[in-house]
């Protein structure tokens, strides 16, 4: 490791060779490779800005979890179609279904939210479930799950009508 480079008060030099002199335990022999005399401080004591940074950096990856999951789950629902058959409703009802239970298990999931910023975190992860769950009403709309026309509701008005058929490339 060159001298310009920033060392860290975890980077311990393995290309350092035992010097001439006796070791620092004061025996005959020399120093083993990489040794360094001097005490490591275990993860419990750290504290301080590198702890906060990292707490907070983890609730961050908490509360953006299901955007993460977001293009994924877009790519699923385009790869499906909107065909009315087992496997698209499954599809559909897991990606409906898992933020919704998951905004029920909020209470023991906030727990998980630490730091300053725990309340903003709190928001986006809501946020980001409920986002989840519009793209999922959304795809039910397109595949017609969904009673949107008043003829889906009331029984003796007709289904709208088609004005066009399209066959085979040719207008009828």
């Amino acid at each position: 490791m060159t001298s310009k480079a920033k060392r860290h008060r975890w980077f311990i030099d393995l290309t350092r060779r035992g010097e001439e002199k006796a070791s620092a335990s004061g025996g005959p022999f020399a120093d083993p490779v990489g040794y360094v005399d001097r005490q490591l401080v275990p993860a419990e004591e750290v504290k301080g800005e590198e702890h906060e940074t990292l707490v907070e950096k983890k609730s961050w990856d908490l509360a953006i979890g299901p955007l993460k999951q977001l293009p994924m789950n877009l790519f699923i629902m385009y790869m499906v179609g909107s065909s009315i058959s087992i496997i698209p409703i499954m599809f559909v009802g897991m990606m409906a279904f898992g933020p919704i239970k998951t905004l029920f298990d909020f209470s023991t999931i906030s727990k998980q939210f630490e730091g300053s910023q725990a309340a903003i975190q709190k928001f986006v992860f809501i946020l980001a479930n409920l986002l989840v769950v519009v793209v999922a009403a959304y795809k039910c709309h397109t595949m017609g799950l969904l009673p949107t026309y008043s003829s889906d509701w009331i029984d003796f008005l007709e289904d709208r009508q088609r004005t066009e058929h399209i066959a085979g490339g040719m207008l009828f």
